[in-house]
């Protein structure tokens, strides 16, 4: 997994240093993101299936690199809270962390729609079983509208969809094996430096 990750990081950073150098858009950004998330658990365990709804909500900070022709890539951190715990009944945040890409297509009233699409991984801590904690691994795509306020300051509400699947944790019965898809309204603030 440590390999998938850094493949990615590392093609994505060198598709970033091959882009032209166009200094009016190489401005970094930090925003700070609200996400509430309509989220569909399918689990699995000893030949069972069965599926839940189990909605979250998020805060999320990213930290964007702009590149030529209105993109830009993203690091993101998010750390996610669902209604029902998923492993146990602690209920323990999932800590994930993504690299995407978000294209921008702006109007010259401040209007901006946006398209983006992410890679993530992230951990959750788990009690009472043989693992400590849990891993998911997702994509992202989603799109949306941004408003420049002033040529620094964009607020923005889109939508994502995303899809994750958790590494299997043992049991006495058998592996749990769970994956999630999610249907996701976002909130955001972000400052251009």
């Amino acid at each position: 997994m440590k390999k998938i990750i850094l493949a990615t990081l590392f093609c994505s950073l060198g598709a970033y240093a091959s882009e032209s150098e166009d200094t009016s858009n190489n401005k970094m950004s930090l925003a700070i993101d609200y996400i509430n998330s309509s989220n569909s658990f399918t689990r699995e365990l000893g030949g069972q299936s069965y599926t839940e709804s189990n909605n979250s909500n998020a805060f999320g900070l990213r930290l964007g690199f702009n590149k030529s022709n209105n993109g830009q890539w993203f690091i993101a951190y998010q750390n996610e809270n669902f209604d029902i715990g998923i492993y146990d009944v602690n209920n323990n945040p999932l800590h994930y962390l993504s690299l995407g890409y978000n294209k921008e297509f702006p109007f010259s009233n401040g209007l901006a729609p946006y398209i983006r699409g992410s890679l993530g991984v992230g951990t959750m801590s788990v009690t009472g079983y043989s693992d400590s904690s849990a891993t998911a691994i997702g994509g992202k795509v989603g799109a949306g509208l941004g408003y420049y306020v002033t040529d620094s300051f964009k607020i923005s509400a889109g939508v994502d969809v995303q899809y994750r699947v958790w590494t299997p944790i043992k049991t006495t019965y058998g592996d749990i094996d769970i994956n999630d898809s999610s249907f996701m309204a976002t909130l955001g603030a972000e400052y251009y430096f």
